[in-house]
């Protein structure tokens, strides 16, 4: 029987046998890598001869690597299908997931992700991913595991929060840095169209705020009640070169669209 091979850090790799993780432990190769070659035999009994849920995770993790943005709808459409495969798992095995997140147990998280590697894109009851839980947690070394597993950093909770909107919202400096690094995009709105510069804003963190300014966030955000960034900040104690950096100049046009 072939088993699909992962890695802890770059995701797809091809196709092995059992046999190899077998023999790269007898060699006295890297033992955590070692523990990423293959999907575990109590795996391949729970699926049993449906390869459905493998081949799709496979196609994902090879999509959304090698063409990036260039193919988002398919990426996205590859990631919905998993997670839909993914919903079929037992209850409890998102209980342990999160929990390990919880714990900030990172080798039983790893083991978990290498048994039921879709798990990276199961939702709690609140509709977190486990990205966002470890953001909320302000665990910055199990997010950025998370995201090298192929956590989809744009992701929305029930109140479409992103991971970095929940980081803004609670004030986990080392994980809004490594999100922003990687790309997040600093214009989402969410349920209430505010964009993470007016959380930031709202939570008087004028660090925050810079960061933020510097990752070209756009001004002209509106929220649902037609509110921009400089309405927000204009009675929060801010340095004179921060509100102007925030100030609307009177001709601009808003970009952004609350969906």
């Amino acid at each position: 029987m072939m088993r699909t091979r992962y890695t802890g850090y770059t995701g797809y790799t091809g196709y092995t046998g059992i046999s190899d993780g077998l023999r790269q432990r007898e060699l006295g190769a890297d033992k955590k890598a070692a523990q990423r070659v293959y999907l575990s035999q109590e795996v391949m009994i729970a699926y049993g001869n449906d390869l459905t849920t493998r081949e799709l995770l496979n196609q994902y993790y090879l999509n959304i690597r090698q063409f990036g943005e260039g193919r988002k709808e398919e990426v996205v459409a590859l990631r919905d299908n998993v997670r839909n495969a993914c919903d079929g798992l037992l209850k409890s095995e998102k209980q342990l997931f999160f929990s390990k997140i919880h714990e900030n147990h990172k080798e039983a998280l790893l083991g978990v992700l290498e048994a039921n590697p879709c798990l990276v894109l199961a939702k709690n009851e609140d509709q977190k991913t486990g990205l966002m839980v470890a953001v909320e947690d302000g665990n910055a070394s199990l997010v950025d595991l998370l995201v090298n597993q192929g956590s989809y950093i744009e992701e929305v909770d029930k109140d479409h929060n992103t991971a970095l909107g929940l980081a803004v919202q609670c004030k986990k400096d080392d994980c809004i840095e490594f999100l922003l690094k990687r790309g997040a995009d600093v214009n989402h709105q969410n349920r209430w169209g505010r964009t993470v510069l007016i959380m930031a804003i709202m939570s008087e963190d004028e660090a925050c705020v810079k960061k933020i300014l510097d990752a070209d966030a756009d001004i002209t955000c509106k929220d649902r009640e037609g509110d921009q960034a400089d309405s927000y900040a204009f009675n929060k104690p801010f340095s004179d070169e921060t509100k102007q950096r925030l100030s609307v100049p009177e001709s601009s046009v808003s970009k952004c669209s609350v969906s």
